[in-house]
């Protein structure tokens, strides 16, 4: 028998060394795409397909290095929806490289032992030899079979979707201008940087308690708690700086605009389509609630009876006049028509100046103003949310925060519940993997 020349010590060091070699190319390669888009507006489609595959390969060689079954199940997850996305998207480019880049690490690790085996270097075994490699070579070949028929054309979306386009006029449209110009390739900004900051922190922090021989579940809540506070502060701190203005100014008035809805019914705002019909269910019409009655009815879709109500919103105050033409102005512009955008701020200069109506009038005709932006065909948001950037100033200190108080509270126990959940059911598998062995 020949004795072994490729050691499992041997490998597991080539592999980290190999995963720390990954992370800092791609890391530079995140630096350079966030400098190109800074200086020149656009990251160009090379460097966003060079992130495509270097962000798969980084999910490759994560896949390696753990040996938790549930947390290399979730690399496969990842990346199988960052591709399916980015195919939906028409960028079949880089969903293959996606794919191809995922799979090359596991290729080269299985022909490595391949190589060993036919020069008798170590007595693997044939047959698994064979299918490890053909494992990885099989989404590779297709990964690169897809990238190599290019993008596509994605079909228009109709007006009812939530999800936004160049042109269209949807809820999306909104959320699509506050997060203008921060896509790197294929991903959201702040959503690399938060999966970056995340694996960068808990796998090295997790060889350490490893090694350091911690008590498992001490070791799952720590990396858990670590993981949702690192990945919270990455996604809210990464936000790119004019839209972090336009949504401060944005956020603040919908912070009002919860605060008076709590107030008068106990509850806040649907966000869904059927959540919205449940909502418009238990509350009857009321008069004094027609403000935002009129905005659920649009987002349930019910554009004719939104319309209607809102002609119907009372006027005790400038400020209610201004928000009556507001919703009117949106119930026109989801069906088509561009609204009276000189009514409206002739109604906002009648508000007195000085107050904390203006302000939040000043905002309303703001967001009037994006909306119209973003549905005139323009392809770079970030030019259609600079009069929610403009207005930002008129409210000081008012809205610094407003980031962090929208999305803290939400990501963090969500990050943090999902961090428990894979690393119980890491120690799950793995003790189903001991009993069985």
């Amino acid at each position: 028998m020949v004795a072994p020349m490729l050691t499992p010590r041997g490998v597991f060091i080539g592999i980290a060394v190999g995963w720390l070699l990954v992370t800092l190319a791609f890391f530079a390669l995140v630096v350079i795409a966030v400098v190109r888009r800074r200086r020149y507006g656009s990251v160009g489609r090379a460097t966003e397909q060079s992130i495509a595959f270097g962000l798969g390969l980084e999910f490759g060689t994560l896949y390696l290095v753990n040996a938790g079954p549930t947390s290399q199940i979730t690399f496969v997850v990842i990346v199988g929806l960052i591709a399916i996305t980015s195919w939906r998207r028409g960028r079949r480019t880089d969903a293959g490289l996606h794919v191809a880049g995922a799979a090359l690490p596991w290729t080269l690790l299985w022909a490595t032992y391949l190589w060993a085996l036919m020069n008798e270097w170590n007595d693997f075994d044939v047959g698994s030899t064979v299918q490890g490699f053909l494992a990885g070579l099989a989404p590779m070949a297709i990964g690169f079979l897809i990238a190599s028929r290019g993008d596509r054309e994605v079909p228009r979306l109709p007006p009812s979707s939530i999800r936004w386009t160049p042109g269209s006029r949807t809820f999306g449209t909104m959320g699509a201008a506050l997060r203008s110009s921060t896509r790197i390739g294929p991903f959201g900004a702040q959503e690399l940087v938060t999966v970056v900051a995340i694996v960068g922190v808990q796998v090295p922090l997790g060889f350490v308690l490893a090694i350091a021989k911690v008590p498992v579940p001490i070791q799952v809540v720590f990396l858990a708690v670590v993981a949702a506070g690192v990945g919270t502060e990455a996604y809210v701190r990464s936000m790119y700086g004019p839209n972090r203005r336009a949504f401060e100014a944005f956020s603040w008035l919908g912070e009002r605009e919860i605060g008076r809805l709590r107030a008068q019914t106990g509850e806040g705002v649907p966000i869904t389509k059927a959540k919205a019909e449940a909502w418009l269910a238990r509350h009857p019409d009321q008069p004094d609630q027609r403000w935002i009655r009129a905005e659920i009815l649009l987002l349930a879709g019910r554009l004719d009876e939104g319309l209607r109500t809102a002609e119907e919103m009372p006027e005790p105050t400038p400020l209610a006049r201004v928000e009556r033409l507001s919703t009117i102005g949106m119930a026109q512009w989801l069906a088509g028509k561009d609204p009276d955008l000189a009514g409206l701020a002739a109604a906002v200069a009648d508000v007195p100046p000085g107050t904390e109506d203006r302000l939040e009038a000043e905002v309303i005709l703001a967001a009037a103003k994006t909306r119209i932006r973003m549905a005139d065909g323009r392809t770079e948001p970030g030019d259609a949310n600079q009069p929610l950037v403009e207005v930002r100033q008129l409210l000081g200190r008012r809205a610094d925060g407003q980031v962090g108080r929208a999305f803290r509270k939400r990501l963090w126990p969500v990050f943090l519940g999902l961090s428990l959940l894979f690393g119980a059911l890491n120690v799950a598998f793995g003790s189903i993997i001991q009993l069985g062995g």
